[in-house]
């Protein structure tokens, strides 16, 4: 297994998934990393990391897949330049490959933060076999009476939440209280949404950015489905009918 930039520190390691909860020292260092983060200007990563070439290359990608087998594609977020700068936009294909929806998210990680990437505004809605969706990229599912009830105020059932995950390290234990319970669950109960959140699975580069997201399927009052904990580096089919 590769090891992440702070695996040596002992305090930071969790050892195994199956700990009841992360030691001081490690929420700590979270939450510290959290405000380096908001600090430290690497905006010529997000100019890098938001070329037209790479937005061409990830539409016509999911197009192309979301004709070939005649599905819908929500697909993750990417980073994308828009008049003011750089904002972290999600897209969804239809079965023609059409774009049918285009979200920017409205609250940036501090990670982001520290890349420049601006704060979102704005949403949309689109229809798959008479249910009508939305989407809330990843944090945005952390803010009650935010962005998810608008989207059911509109009339959404269904929320999709393309995510992230990232951690500093696969010994990094998966934070369920907050991601799910604190956040997703308690978006569903309170709008009575239905909401898909998806993660990244495996590495980007391995030995710095890994991900170690648990994609889960709520209802409101009760968790659905979640991707078992030794699938987390792997692909894995969650399935709902709404």
């Amino acid at each position: 297994m590769n090891e992440g930039l702070l695996d040596v520190l002992d305090a930071y390691r969790i050892r195994g998934l199956s700990e009841p909860k992360r030691s001081k020292f490690a929420n700590w260092l979270a939450d510290a990393s959290d405000w380096l983060f908001s600090k430290i200007p690497l905006r010529f990563i997000a100019q890098y990391m938001r070329s037209s070439e790479m937005l061409d290359v990830y539409k016509e990608a999911f197009s192309k897949a979301a004709l070939k087998y005649n599905v819908y594609i929500q697909a993750g977020s990417l980073f994308e330049r828009v008049l003011n700068g750089t904002k972290n936009v999600a897209y969804t294909f239809g079965p023609n490959g059409a774009v049918i929806c285009r979200q920017e998210k409205w609250h940036p990680i501090p990670f982001e933060g520290m890349l420049g990437i601006l704060n979102g505004s704005g949403y949309q809605t689109f229809m798959v076999n008479g249910v009508l969706c939305g989407i809330a990229i990843c944090n945005d599912l952390g803010f009650p009476n935010d962005l998810v009830a608008k989207l059911a105020s509109e009339g959404c059932k269904f929320i999709s939440g393309p995510s992230g995950g990232i951690v500093p390290s696969h010994m990094w234990k998966f934070d369920y209280k907050r991601d799910v319970e604190e956040y997703q669950q308690a978006r569903a109960n309170e709008s009575g949404v239905v909401i898909g959140r998806s993660y990244n699975a495996g590495d980007l580069y391995g030995g710095l950015l890994k991900f170690q997201g648990l994609s889960t399927i709520v209802e409101p009052g009760r968790l659905v489905s979640m991707v078992p904990e030794e699938k987390i580096r792997d692909e894995y089919n969650l399935k709902y009918n709404v």
